[in-house]
């Protein structure tokens, strides 16, 4: 059993190590949380950072429904700079998503160029409807 775990361990260390995927990610932030490994999800909030793209991270918020993992999601994409972010409005998928993120920029970070952002979305909105 001790052996089992061991193996365990160090497959899930592999993988943080190599992790560039949403699902992976998904997986290895669910065994952090259910052990409240504090030090773990710290790490993996800065994997999320450092290797993955802004698809991917928005990825992550649509195929997971754990609260957490979508607040550390967010966040890192409150991080990156809204001409980031612009892509995501034009992808049916990830519209939403990214919008929540300009939206989180511009109200929670007082953002200006975020804030500007959502003010010709507004208009953009008014003037097809």
């Amino acid at each position: 059993l001790n052996e089992i775990k061991q193996l365990a361990e160090t497959c899930a260390g592999v993988l943080q190590e190599k992790t560039g995927s949403a699902e992976v990610f998904i997986q290895l932030m669910n065994r952090a949380l259910s052990r409240n490994d504090y030090n773990l999800i710290d790490r993996l909030g800065d994997i999320l950072v450092q290797r993955f793209s802004i698809n991917e991270i928005a990825e992550i918020i649509r195929q997971t429904n754990v609260a957490h993992i979508c607040a550390i999601a967010y966040e890192t994409l409150a991080m990156k700079p809204v001409s980031m972010l612009l892509p995501l409005l034009d992808d049916q998928i990830y519209s939403e998503i990214g919008g929540t993120a300009i939206e989180q920029q511009a109200y929670d970070f007082e953002n200006p160029e975020a804030q500007r952002v959502l003010e010709e979305l507004e208009l953009d909105d008014y003037d097809l409807g």
